[in-house]
């Protein structure tokens, strides 16, 4: 596993859920996306793949208004290589199960980042919403 993601109000503290690439089989780049319930055995981890489909470093975006940990979105961009037809897309995860909420198709080949930036309105507990940017 690598390039780890964790909700930006919890950097410096104690998170329970953690979001990062990982190698669905042996010899292989990244090729999976997971999330990592710290206070669950490793077995029960929850992952995101599609053979042949190679996700970039996770960024997560919590969910304005959000209580729980986890209850945003997980973003990342996916060089895709369905045979003949070769996709670029940004993939939306639903943070909690791991779902697809929306895929969108990118124009041309997207570069294969190893590092994010996100800009996101954090909510900060009090009513109000700071504009925060972080490195995912």
């Amino acid at each position: 596993m690598g390039l780890h993601a964790i909700h930006p109000m919890k950097k410096g503290q104690k998170h329970r859920y953690a979001y990062s690439l990982d190698n669905h089989g042996d010899g292989v780049w990244w090729n999976a996306l997971v999330k990592i319930d710290m206070e669950k055995d490793d077995s029960e981890s929850i992952q995101w793949y599609v053979e042949d489909h190679y996700p970039s470093e996770v960024s997560f975006i919590p969910r304005p208004g959000a209580t729980e940990e986890d209850d945003g979105v997980i973003v990342s961009t996916v060089l895709g290589n369905d045979g003949e037809k070769k996709t670029s897309y940004l993939l939306v995860l639903d943070a909690r199960d791991m779902s697809v909420i929306a895929t969108v198709d990118a124009p041309v080949h997207l570069p294969f980042p190893s590092h994010g930036h996100t800009c996101a309105p954090i909510d900060m507990g009090n009513g109000e919403l700071e504009r925060s940017c972080f490195w995912a």
